[in-house]
């Protein structure tokens, strides 16, 4: 007879086999682009210093580089609190579902905004002077230019870093992880090379583009899954209690 911790560490694998979605999101993984090379720590830049935009959100300076300009991207998603004004204002409609019911939860308003659909994240965008990012901007804001397979380096995923599901956790005594959004920004040692925050994990963001995709997973992503290749691709109406919002600015807009 199997004891009961391992009947609950199969129901906890078998429950996260898949990434949650409302919408049928199909998950595309790619080969991490790993290359040998030392991690660089990195100090988030203080908030207070960061240039912000009309609703309260804070962004870090992301310099040209190659073909892609000089641009600002936030430091963190669009929280509920934040995308709530947007709501009030009459620019964008409540989310669906899970999203609607915590908008105007006080225990959620630092949380990332979710079930949000593209074209409502593109009027948020616009609202306060951005757009959503494309896929090469996110990718540099995530993972810099030197190859490395997480935004904090080479070290692999750990429960201080990202919120990701953790499904060894059980196995090596960490307790479950929360199995939902946590506050943006909880996750300092997790920072990009240009002291953006929650860009892996916590919620996948949406990418503008001729195909609307996500990236980064969320908290109903397995740890030992996750690389820089990782994104899904969403029907253009779809929404999911997985997927948020983060806002670029182009240099000089």
């Amino acid at each position: 007879m199997q004891c009961s911790w391992w009947r609950t560490l199969r129901q906890l694998f078998d429950r996260r086999a898949t990434t949650p979605t409302d919408t049928g999101m199909v998950v595309v993984s790619a080969d991490a682009d790993r290359v040998a090379h030392q991690d660089v720590a990195v100090a988030p830049a203080a908030a207070d210093t960061l240039a912000r935009d009309r609703n309260g959100g804070s962004y870090v300076d992301i310099p040209a580089s190659g073909a892609i300009s000089a641009f600002q991207i936030m430091r963190t998603p669009v929280t509920n609190a934040m995308y709530r004004r947007a709501v009030d204002a009459g620019v964008c409609p409540e989310p669906d579902g899970r999203g609607g019911a915590r908008l105007r939860l006080p225990a959620y308003a630092e949380h990332p905004v979710v079930q949000v659909r593209i074209g409502d994240a593109r009027a948020y965008a616009d609202w306060v002077g951005g757009l959503l990012p494309d896929d090469a901007s996110w990718m540099r804001a995530a993972f810099g230019d030197d190859g490395r397979p997480y935004p904090w380096g080479h070290e692999p995923p750990a429960a201080h870093r990202a919120n990701l599901w953790f499904s060894q956790a059980l196995l090596y005594g960490g307790g479950l992880p929360p199995d939902d959004t946590t506050p943006v920004g909880r996750y300092p040692a997790g920072a990009s090379p240009f002291g953006a925050l929650d860009m892996l994990g916590n919620v996948w963001e949406w990418i503008d583009g001729p195909r609307p995709i996500a990236r980064g997973g969320a908290f109903s992503t397995a740890g030992h899954q996750v690389h820089r290749g990782m994104l899904v691709h969403v029907p253009p109406a779809g929404t999911s209690p997985a997927i948020g919002v983060r806002v670029m600015w182009r240099s000089g807009t």
